[in-house]
């Protein structure tokens, strides 16, 4: 049987992970700015709401989205926070890993160039704290997203 598509993952496939911490660090000093809270504690916070997004990916099948961290982190924190706070925090959590990105893969491009040249391509990937509107911007940067027929992520 001929192949007749072919898909690829975001993350480890086109883009390693790169820049983690300091997404992180955007992360708690928004959080902090917004609330007051206190920026150890935020920390630890966040961390185990990311621990939590991987354990709950791995053990319920289900991805988790920025709006969730946010969520957590309050918990954690024991902290009520207004809707529009949340929604504020929630944008700066999906959009930090555009301020400090992960980096293409060697040669990932030119490997989607080329497939796409034999058959039709698509992306299906989990998103987690960095929404498929997030990840489609580094693709557009990159010159990934005019290969691809169909962009796929959890959060949609």
């Amino acid at each position: 049987m001929a192949i007749r598509a072919i898909t690829f993952d975001f993350w480890m496939t086109l883009f390693e992970e790169f820049n983690r911490a300091e997404r992180h660090q955007v992360r708690v000093e928004a959080f902090c700015a917004a609330t007051g809270a206190d920026k150890m504690a935020v920390d630890t916070a966040l961390q185990v709401a990311h621990d939590a997004f991987f354990r709950i990916h791995a053990e319920e099948k289900r991805t988790l989205a920025p709006g969730d961290a946010v969520t957590m982190v309050c918990a954690a924190l024991d902290l009520q926070i207004d809707p529009e706070t949340h929604s504020d925090l929630t944008t700066v959590f999906g959009t930090a890993i555009l301020e400090h990105p992960p980096v293409p893969i060697a040669n990932a491009l030119e490997a989607v160039r080329a497939a796409a040249e034999l058959v039709p391509i698509g992306l299906i990937s989990d998103s987690g704290m960095s929404p498929g509107s997030s990840l489609r911007r580094l693709l557009d940067r990159h010159g990934f997203t005019p290969h691809f027929g169909v962009l796929s992520f959890s959060d949609e």
